[in-house]
């Protein structure tokens, strides 16, 4: 009796103690570093004194991904205000409720104590926490791709009467769409089910009325969804992207999904070797193992061809949701094991590996060292151009200009924005305004990691020349302090 309270106490610590760093490792320092590009796009796409049509427009000019983050961040905004790191919270709670939820998955797999296993590993995986705190889709994506999961492993239970079968079929078909409408590559999921239920079938001969409909369903609704969303993408091709090297091949981005390259090792070698050991068991026996191992396999696979026949597409948070299978596959197979002692003892290998990386990376120095800034730092030199007792502006780009750029659009916007919620006594100035400045002081503004670096220059107009009495560089940002002659 005892033992069985020492047991169930060690549990509870276990749960309380993932989930207490789980959810502090997601918020704390959230809003350490300024936005990026890619999330001041966001901001600027949700900005709630638009109308929906602007925002999706803006969307469709800007954005690669679909609408439905931006989207429901608008609508934040319009609840709570348009203030810069709204989204980052946003984001975060969508990876808390992340950690609830894959604990749920892998519980509704089996019913044993291997969702612990999945908590922690999700609570303290520094993938996962990266883009909690970023105000982006990725967080979203990796949700609804759980929820996706859950219910469509509900959806294969037998045992259940028509009534929940109805239910669970349709609340697959609602987070199948929600998370394709996040992010096209989820559609792998849906492509992985096609692929797993064409093998059920041919093994048991079971026809599954409602998963039918659901995929019927599911078809109908993507031949009027993709068409749209595929003829704004073709403004934005990936031409950043490169087909995955050599050294990809050796570790699938495990070392960014785990932290470094000899744990993203250990964690591949520990899978395949897991899944090589039980090969039999899940290629007689067909249940959802093997469907997670199409998942993984497809996840990988149809990126790359696609790269390799069209062009590239394939990046490590493009594809955030195959943490789902790996980590659920790695704790569901480590509590298969039978010897006791050799399964404890990879239990406490996983989690004194996962831990011990913290204190490598700044989840946890943070907490006892100084937090280094590796962001583009746009705001720092707004809050010096505040302090000084010259109060203008400009941004500049050597090759852009204020009408056509998206960048400064997002940018302009971002500033306007920190500068009202900071009460900043600043002024932003036009380049048509640039000439009642000659001979007069003003600061330059030059985001260096974009484009040509030629802060010394006024873009489009070679008869103004910079004249530098300060010089600040700011992470990739340069702050100039000049006159105009």
């Amino acid at each position: 009796m005892k033992k069985i309270e020492n047991k169930n106490q060690l549990i509870f610590f276990a749960l309380g103690f993932s989930l207490f760093f789980g959810v502090l490792l997601r918020f704390y320092n959230l809003n350490y570093e300024n936005l990026w590009f890619d999330e001041i796009v966001s901001f600027w796409v949700s900005e709630p004194f638009i109308s929906l049509s602007e925002s999706y427009a803006r969307n469709s000019a800007a954005e690669g991904t679909p609408f439905l983050f931006n989207f429901l961040l608008k609508n934040l905004h319009e609840i709570f205000g348009y203030h810069t790191y709204l989204g980052r919270y946003f984001s975060a709670l969508f990876s808390v409720l992340g950690i609830f939820s894959i604990a749920y998955l892998s519980w509704t797999l089996k019913k044993n104590n291997s969702y612990i296993l999945v908590l922690f590993l999700v609570s303290f995986n520094v993938f996962l926490i990266k883009y909690a705190q970023e105000a982006r889709v990725y967080s979203l994506v990796f949700f609804l791709s759980i929820m996706t999961i859950i219910f469509l492993i509900k959806s294969f239970n037998l045992s259940s009467n028509k009534k929940n079968l109805l239910i669970n079929s349709f609340f697959y078909i609602i987070f199948q769409m929600l998370a394709i409408m996040a992010h096209p590559f989820t559609l792998i999921i849906f492509f992985s089910l096609i692929a797993y239920y064409f093998f059920y079938f041919l093994k048991n001969k079971k026809n599954l009325v409602f998963l039918n409909y659901s995929i019927l369903i599911i078809f109908l609704l993507l031949s009027v969804y993709l068409p749209i969303y595929f003829s704004d993408r073709i403004q934005h091709p990936a031409d950043w992207l490169n087909n995955p090297q050599l050294k990809f091949y050796t570790n699938f981005y495990f070392s960014s999904f785990f932290g470094s390259r000899i744990l993203g090792l250990i964690h591949l070698i520990l899978l395949v070797g897991l899944i090589y050991y039980y090969k039999n068991k899940f290629i007689k026996n067909l249940n959802f193992i093997t469907f997670f191992i199409i998942l993984i396999f497809l996840t990988y696979l149809i990126p790359i061809i696609y790269g390799h026949l069209f062009k590239p597409v394939l990046f490590s948070r493009y594809i955030i949701f195959v943490l789902i299978p790996i980590i659920v596959l790695l704790s569901y197979l480590i509590f298969e094991i039978k010897n006791d002692k050799i399964k404890k003892n990879l239990i406490i290998f996983l989690v004194l590996i996962t831990f011990a990386n913290q204190f490598t990376e700044y989840n946890f120095k943070q907490f006892y060292k100084e937090r280094p800034k590796f962001k583009s730092d746009y705001l720092s030199p707004l809050e010096k151009i505040n302090q000084s007792k010259y109060k203008n502006y400009y941004i500049n780009r050597e090759y852009s200009n204020d009408v056509d750029d998206i960048f400064l659009k997002a940018v302009n916007n971002y500033f306007l924005v920190y500068s009202n919620e900071n009460k900043f006594s600043i002024n932003q100035v036009k380049f048509t305004s640039l000439e009642n400045f000659r001979f007069k002081k003003i600061w330059i503004i030059c985001p260096q990691n974009f484009g040509d670096k030629e802060c010394d220059k006024i873009k489009g107009n070679e008869s103004y020349n910079l004249f530098s009495i300060e010089d600040i560089d700011y992470n990739s940002v340069n702050l100039k302090l000049v006159t105009i002659k």
